[in-house]
């Protein structure tokens, strides 16, 4: 098997490992656990660089099927660091239930990465509200650390479901417009939890930022007849945030107005921040 990383020149490096050049010198490789060594070493290599490795442009439909497997032949090492450099990718990809170990250990060597907006991903990076909503990650620390050890296998999956889907839109119009879709994610009383205890810290975070799946967290809160929703949004509304944070709060607001309550929300708060 040729050895990638022994073959990268001084030009290649100094390029820092543009995508898809050289491919001529990138064999194919004939088994699983190839793949996934040279995916491991040439992400190593190219984090330096602040880029992408050779192996994932081409391999990657490979790389998330092996993910979903035990992965059996694979040493902790292996396992902690293709989840590693996955979810560095911006990936989240379903994994086997006998490695969530392996991948919060993989999401617990990110997270200063995360925090830090040091994550590859075509400019931008594993977005902080996923992590907050996965693992509960505000600014340089996880907000609870033995509540992250026990998220329960069963939870992520859900939550990763979630943030799946609301990643599998392009547009916030497309999202409103499938709003029907989200009432499912009412019922993970986990996530919802989540969100009453520290969705106000995050939108007051310095990390704070919107991405789709702050979109799929908003519209539950407006679609949703409860009470417990509602009196997050309220908070929502007292806190001291960014100009992005009023954008998007307002956004959702001004779609969802056929309710009372988010009526009421939204004129309390046009008057805090309009």
């Amino acid at each position: 098997m040729k050895n990638i990383i022994n073959k990268q020149d001084t030009e290649f490096i100094n390029k820092s490992i543009l995508r898809g050049s050289k491919w001529e010198e990138v064999e194919y490789f004939l088994d699983d656990k190839d793949i996934i060594e040279q995916f491991i070493d040439t992400e190593n290599f190219a984090l330096s660089n602040d880029s992408q490795g050779l192996i994932y442009p081409e391999y990657h439909y490979e790389i998330k099927r092996i993910m979903g497997t035990v992965m059996k032949n694979y040493t902790e090492r292996d396992k902690i660091y293709t989840f590693y450099h996955t979810l560095n990718l911006c990936n989240l990809y379903p994994i086997h239930k006998k490695n969530y170990i392996y991948f919060k250990q993989a999401f617990s060597l990110l997270i200063p990465r995360i925090i830090t907006e040091d994550c590859y991903c075509g400019g931008r990076t594993f977005n902080p509200t996923v992590s907050f909503v996965l693992f509960n990650v505000i600014d340089e620390k996880i907000t609870n650390d033995d509540k992250f050890q026990n998220i329960s296998f069963s939870d992520f999956q859900y939550i990763s479901q979630f943030i799946r889907k609301c990643a599998s839109y392009w547009e916030d119009e497309s999202m409103i417009e499938k709003q029907q879709q989200f009432f499912k994610y009412l019922d993970n009383t986990v996530l919802i939890e989540l969100l009453a205890k520290n969705l106000p810290l995050f939108f007051e975070s310095k990390h704070f930022t919107f991405n789709k799946t702050l979109s799929g967290i908003l519209i539950i809160l407006l679609i949703s007849q409860n009470k417990r929703e509602k009196d997050i949004l309220k908070s929502l509304n007292e806190c001291k945030i960014n100009n992005e944070a009023i954008g998007c709060l307002n956004l959702y607001y001004e779609s969802f107005q056929k309710d009372e309550t988010n009526k009421l929300l939204f004129d309390d708060f046009k008057k805090r921040f309009l």
